[in-house]
């Protein structure tokens, strides 16, 4: 069984595991989430989870996850989506091969004590830190899925700067800068303004009001909720972590300045759609940031796409690409 595999399924169930400093597993999670199947899938496999989870306990908490260690060839660093997580980048494995490294850039909070990065320039300049740790000078291979695109972008921009070099910089169904530009007070929020209107003609308008002004106490809540415990070194509720953390990646992600990039960014998307939104746009948004862009449309849609095999041979053959000493070919599907 791929270890990071069962730890993401876990997870998703509100189920965490997580080493201490003398090397003790520890569940985070309610009992009552804790099956005899679930209880009975984890003694089965305590060993190989504990030596998974050892490279990751530190004197600090570190966003730097391991998937792959062994290897001579430079690392590929894969950048968090606004969920914050990684493990779902464990799948590279099988399509880069034994002999090429991968590390995962998770987002901090994630141990619900560490108070999130709340803005994209920050994160990169913290993940730039733990890049040069493991790989001290470049060419860096960078890359993410959704906002992890995003936040991999400035990672180049800062390195770029510093006078290093990057290799590959690739995106999974990130959003450019003319879609994001355009912010959540356009078709998003005015869709979602329809949205409650179609309700109330449709309904009791008190009932839907009551609604909505319910689920924003419960937002506001759950904010203060998460803020205590941070103020008061306790560790966020699980289920409470992870929207905490999402919903503080957006705040970044919506506030993302960008700049032109001045190399070459390579860009996997998923299907388009004919609804106007930006998964209709052949380039997500991307148009007009650098003269070297490339697009690989494959299926599957926003959600999926990391599963892809066909994404897996595209991230391979850019790799590949990336260290021929005449930049490979050039061509895109």
């Amino acid at each position: 069984m791929n270890i990071a595999d069962l730890l993401r399924d876990l997870r998703d169930q509100g189920i965490e595991l997580r080493l201490t400093g003398e090397g003790q597993l520890v569940c985070n999670a309610p009992k009552a989430l804790l099956t005899p199947e679930i209880r009975a899938t984890i003694k089965d496999h305590k060993g190989d989870i504990v030596a998974f989870l050892e490279p990751l306990v530190k004197d600090a908490w570190s966003p730097l996850v391991p998937i792959q260690t062994r290897g001579a060839l430079a690392p590929f660093f894969c950048i968090h989506g606004v969920g914050g997580n990684v493990l779902n980048y464990s799948i590279f494995v099988k399509y880069l091969g034994s002999d090429q490294p991968v590390y995962g850039l998770q987002s901090v909070g994630l141990d619900g004590l560490t108070p999130p990065v709340q803005d994209v320039p920050s994160m990169a300049a913290n993940y730039i830190e733990q890049v040069r740790a493991v790989q001290p000078a470049g060419p860096y291979h960078l890359g993410g899925g959704s906002m992890g695109g995003m936040v991999a972008l400035e990672m180049a921009r800062q390195l770029k700067a510093a006078g290093d070099e990057i290799g590959l910089l690739i995106f999974f169904d990130t959003i450019g800068p003319n879609v994001m530009r355009k912010g959540r007070l356009t078709a998003a929020k005015a869709e979602g303004w329809r949205a409650v209107l179609a309700d109330m003609r449709q309904g009791n308008p008190l009932s839907v009001l009551r609604a909505r002004v319910l689920g924003k106490w419960k937002r506001y809540c759950r904010f203060r909720l998460c803020r205590r415990c941070l103020a008061t070194n306790q560790p966020i509720p699980v289920e409470h972590r992870l929207w905490y953390i999402e919903e503080m990646n957006y705040k970044a992600m919506y506030a993302y300045q960008y700049g032109r990039y001045d190399g070459e960014i390579v860009l996997v998307r998923g299907h388009l759609t004919e609804d106007g939104t930006y998964l209709s746009d052949p380039m997500r948004g991307w148009t007009g940031l650098t003269e070297k862009f490339r697009v690989f449309p494959v299926a599957g849609d926003h959600e999926t796409l990391i599963e892809q095999p066909e994404l897996g041979r595209i991230l391979a053959n850019c790799l590949e690409e990336a260290r021929s000493p005449a930049g490979g070919t050039r061509s895109s599907a």
